[in-house]
């Protein structure tokens, strides 16, 4: 039987030294569990590349052969967490991806405008602050190795949970919708933080323990208020989701039978907006709940 194994991978400019990777070893050690925190600067900050610290994880997993590993990935490595788990299928049991750095080149060229990363890539160097605050030569290795040898959006096979802050404004919080909506092995959940996440360590906890099937004797968090509204959000987003795949069901016939219809749906869906003052149209709620232009609906589907 597979010794289950678990990790935390750091950001970039970030080390095994991590805030939130220290925070939550803590709250591991109080399980009786080991959270590995390896360092992934490989072979080094300044010549970092996503391969070579793909490499430590090659490096790590070589320490303890026949492990499962349950990883836990922050920002960058929360796009290595996936990365390595589509790589080494066989090494990864399941993966917890916070604010995942997707879509890494085309992402950093927004972040730092197409100029300054065309000055990069003449110079061969860039300036960013190390995880000491230390402003640091960082080669350009690492945006290329990025074009080059990986892909923007990782699609390994396991369970996958996301959790994003929805204010994060270094990552943003679309690209984990698009890949929870993309990938059926995949589950989001948003959180009111930033990219650090540093104010929801408590609840990211209590998500993982969850997820990696940890809470002794099937204990199961504490029913709180946020983990509420993202349970009844998901059961609206499921049941949107089979009334757009059964259009033979009628409205009318919803209407007779139970006293509702897709069009009270994006009724009650316009109103939630505007009782938290957010622009939203008629039509564009219709769209939200059929996933398609009304009209476009009543031209395919309505008899």
């Amino acid at each position: 039987m597979s010794t289950l194994r678990y990790a935390y991978l750091h950001g970039f400019a970030s080390s095994s030294r991590s805030r939130k990777g220290l925070l939550l070893a803590e709250r591991f050690a109080a399980r009786g569990l080991r959270l590995e925190l390896p360092d992934l600067n490989r072979p080094s900050f300044d010549r970092l590349t996503l391969s070579g610290a793909l490499q430590a994880l090659d490096a790590l997993h070589a320490q303890a052969p026949g492990a499962r590993w349950r990883l836990i990935g922050s920002s960058m490595g929360g796009y290595l967490a996936l990365r390595w788990a589509e790589l080494r299928p066989e090494a990864v049991e399941r993966v917890v991806a916070l604010c995942p750095g997707l879509d890494m080149p085309s992402r950093w060229a927004q972040l730092l405008g197409a100029e300054a990363v065309d000055v990069w890539q003449r110079t061969g160097a860039h300036t960013f602050p190390d995880a000491t605050g230390v402003p640091t030569a960082v080669a350009f290795d690492l945006l290329d190795d990025a074009r080059r040898n990986h892909p923007p959006v990782p699609h390994p096979s396991q369970p996958v949970l996301l959790i994003h802050g929805c204010e994060d404004a270094t990552v943003p919080i679309d690209l984990s919708r698009a890949y929870a909506a993309q990938h059926p092995n995949a589950r989001l959940v948003e959180l009111t933080d930033d990219h650090q996440l540093l104010a929801s360590v408590e609840r990211i906890a209590a998500l993982v323990f969850d997820f990696f099937h940890l809470n002794p004797s099937g204990e199961r968090p504490p029913m709180d208020d946020a983990t509420r509204t993202e349970l009844e959000a998901a059961a609206f987003r499921r049941l949107r989701d089979h009334l757009r795949e059964h259009t033979e069901v009628q409205n009318i016939d919803l209407m007779n039978l139970a006293g509702f219809c897709r069009n009270c749906l994006a009724k009650w869906y316009l109103a939630a907006a505007e009782e938290r003052g957010l622009d939203l149209s008629s039509d564009q709620a219709r769209e939200i709940v059929y996933g398609m232009p009304y009209a476009e609906w009543k031209a395919k589907h309505q008899r």
